[in-house]
């Protein structure tokens, strides 16, 4: 299945590509171009369960089997990552977070930039759009704690014409440092980003760890007059960026997009662990909820990209 989000957000298409267009389609040849299947206006995820099960019911019948086919390939702004839940356990595929920050991280792929890292790579998405967009890049580093998100990354780029200008780290989750050195013009990063009490440090989406070793490295990381781009949810609360004020950065705000909070481990609400987590997100930080659920989920939040430089 191919998911292609257009650059400003406004659309997603959704095609099948294949054996999906025999198995799925009941086409008799597979035809080498993907087939388009359906559109979904303003996307606010990429798996929008929601918007899928308000199609009719046959063509919804038919995403759901889509969604439920591998390898699933997102596609925005000419970039294109693969990307299969058997093939890379614990790595997310690239999502409307990850669209999201690659709209504006285009803007600060100048000529300026020579050397970038991406602390926390995941698929590697955001990696491969800056060494196909970073004309001047000459250094890239991609670091993430999981293997399989370093396998994925290292196959994402795999094609790419400046594959030889990245390395690949995989720091220890429990060490007290990033687990990386050198100076970069562009430091990216789409961190974990909601908290809770005594939180684990190899999960791709729980706690602030990355962001508060971040804020206490990013000197000795940070090339002057370099910027960081992070991603940083509502639910992180103002911590993070109180992390980053008490260590003499400025912060300025790029863009921001609601989104839904869509993971089952939160948000299920049937194990105690799921229901504490739930509740602390509830009373201490910023979750927004639809009792009526009339906007399609119950629990929102707010992404919001900065831009963090002396």
């Amino acid at each position: 299945m191919l998911l292609k989000v257009s650059q400003d957000l406004s659309t997603m298409i959704v095609y099948a590509e294949g054996l999906e267009q025999q198995t799925i389609l009941g086409a008799k040849n597979i035809n080498p171009e993907p087939i388009e299947v359906t559109t979904f206006a303003n996307p606010i995820l990429l798996t929008d369960t929601d918007k899928i099960c308000r199609l009719p019911s046959s063509l919804r019948d038919t995403v759901f089997s889509l969604y439920q086919s591998y390898p699933r390939t997102v596609s925005y702004d000419g970039i294109s990552v693969a990307w299969s839940p058997f093939e890379y356990p614990r790595v997310w595929c690239p999502s409307i977070d990850t669209v999201f920050f690659a709209r504006t991280l285009k803007k600060y792929l100048n000529e300026n930039v020579k050397s970038v890292v991406e602390i926390g790579c995941g698929s590697g998405f955001l990696i491969k759009y800056a060494l196909r967009y970073g004309n001047s890049i000459e250094r890239a580093v991609a670091s993430d704690i999981n293997l399989e998100a370093i396998r994925c990354a290292s196959a994402a780029v795999s094609d790419e014409s400046k594959r030889s200008l990245i390395s690949f780290v995989l720091p220890d989750p429990d060490a007290p440092s990033l687990g990386f050195s050198g100076q970069f013009d562009l430091i990216i990063v789409n961190p974990p980003y909601i908290p809770r009490p005594n939180e684990n440090h190899d999960n791709p989406y729980e706690g602030l760890d990355l962001i508060r070793k971040l804020t206490k490295e990013a000197r000795g990381l940070l090339k002057d007059g370099g910027h960081i781009l992070i991603n940083i949810s509502s639910l992180s609360g103002n911590e993070p960026l109180e992390w980053f004020k008490e260590n003499g950065w400025d912060i300025n705000l790029l863009d921001t997009i609601k989104v839904p909070l869509k993971v089952n481990s939160i948000t299920s609400d049937i194990t105690k662990e799921s229901q504490d987590w739930l509740e602390y997100l509830k009373a201490n930080k910023d979750l927004q909820e639809d009792e009526q659920e009339a906007s399609g989920y119950r629990y929102w939040h707010e992404l919001k990209l900065y831009d963090v430089h002396s």
